[in-house]
């Protein structure tokens, strides 16, 4: 039996070179993948960490995630290979450092763009982006640290897009999952001014599929008052309305609110100004008019 073990560890000696190589690290994760031992089904992975104790898992495959683990800590890790004869194998050994809590925030969302910011990763020079849509293509857009913004462009209106954050350090191979989020970019919206008076404006605005009515806010440019509101019924085919009430010559910030299945969707925005004061006149043989400002 002694024989038999020897020569398989000559054979494998000079057949195989084994590695165990690091795959993507959370906060409390290390994925792991080795070189595959001929005649074996088991896999004994011991790891330790900051506290010293060495820690055990068995795998039937060349690969485990292990789990568990304490926050930005390093973990020395062995494999060994458990043959069908009962031999152990020492396949590799590698070491590891687990992130951070880390997360993926969306910013501001247009029809065609979607900005992302996300935790930085010490120890990283390079972070990988990751985004699908809805024709299920992966694109990728890559940034040096310490950048931990980007913005995704050419999207299509409306559609959502999935999207990961990797980081990378390249000197030493290891690679960080930062995290996930989901956008939907908006629609190719548009609010429209139709006509203004001195104490009116009336305004149109696209047309958005499902939303029960809309909401329009309002109040003057710079005012710190709460905005007024005016809700519109019928949605989605009336898509027009009048303020009225408004103060003469002054600007206005206005905006339209929709209210689809999925939640409030800001459709656009206008900033009017109201028309002057008109006062008439009228004499015996002839009509004045002039503006004041109020």
């Amino acid at each position: 039996m002694r024989k038999a073990s020897s020569y398989f560890r000559k054979y494998l000696s000079e057949s195989i070179f084994t590695s165990v190589n690091v795959g993507p690290v959370t906060s409390s994760t290390i994925a792991l993948d080795w070189t595959p031992i001929p005649d074996t089904n088991t896999y004994q992975v011991a790891y330790t960490g900051p506290d010293g104790q060495v820690h055990q898992a068995l795998s039937t495959t060349p690969d485990t995630i292990l789990t568990g683990l304490n926050a930005v800590s390093q973990y020395d890790i062995i494999v060994r290979a458990i043959t069908n004869s009962g031999q152990l194998i020492d396949v590799g050994t590698t070491t590891a450092t687990t992130g951070i809590e880390t997360s993926v925030t969306v910013g501001a969302v247009t029809p065609n763009t979607v900005e992302i910011t996300w935790t930085p990763v010490p120890g990283t020079n390079i972070y990988q982006i990751i985004y699908t849509g809805p024709d299920g293509q992966q694109q990728l857009g890559q940034v040096l640290h310490p950048t931990t913004d980007f913005t995704l462009t050419g999207l299509t209106p409306a559609s959502q897009y999935d999207i990961a954050v990797r980081a990378f350090n390249t000197y030493t191979g290891q690679q960080t999952d930062i995290g996930t989020a989901t956008a939907t970019t908006g629609l190719d919206t548009v609010v429209t001014l139709d006509a203004v008076t001195e104490n009116t404006v009336t305004l149109s605005w696209t047309a958005i599929d499902g939303s029960t009515f809309y909401q329009v806010l309002y109040r003057p440019t710079g005012s710190t008052q709460p905005e007024q509101q005016i809700l519109v019924p019928n949605g989605p085919i009336n898509t027009q309305t009048t303020l009225t009430g408004l103060t003469s010559a002054t600007m206005y910030d206005v905006r339209v609110v929709a209210f689809p299945e999925g939640g409030p969707l800001e459709v656009g925005s206008i900033t009017p100004t109201t028309g002057p004061y008109t006062i008439y006149l009228q004499s015996q043989h002839s009509a004045l008019y002039f503006s004041l400002k109020m």
